[in-house]
């Protein structure tokens, strides 16, 4: 199974999460900022892990180069980027959200005489899954 490292990089400690593809966290821990440390943290997901994000806003030098140097594949994460992102992330969950509500909302109106079983379907919520639908018919 692949896993994914990420970094929260402090100005005097490191948070070394490690997780699986389907997004369960195996490992996580507080580490002083010691690169054999760290190195030693994710030295048991070293084969099945595809990279390592450490995010940071300064003095990440010292760790990014290390864990490159030990044959990671390391990406940097601005940090003010990052929050900004979830910021917008959060917000589209939200209206995605607010929208299958309402539509689950419009179908309970509309079960009994106004709902047919097998009229259609639709990805409410823009994941994939698709829900069957209320047709008004």
């Amino acid at each position: 199974m692949r896993e994914f490292s990420g970094i929260d990089l402090h100005s005097n400690n490191a948070v070394v999460i490690v997780s699986d593809e389907t997004d369960q966290v195996v490992y996580e821990k507080r580490h002083a900022n010691d690169l054999a440390g760290i190195l030693a943290a994710l030295e048991p997901y070293r084969a099945e892990l595809v990279g390592v994000v450490v995010e940071s806003t300064h003095n990440w030098y010292w760790l990014v180069d290390g864990l490159m140097e030990a044959g990671y594949e390391v990406r940097l994460a601005n940090a003010a980027v990052m929050r900004s992102l979830q910021q917008q992330i959060e917000k589209i969950e939200k209206r995605l959200r607010g929208r299958v509500q309402l539509s689950c909302r419009l179908c309970a109106t509309q079960v009994g005489s106004r709902h047919r079983p097998g009229a259609g379907h639709h990805d409410h919520a823009g994941d994939g899954h698709r829900e069957q639908i209320c047709d008004g018919g």
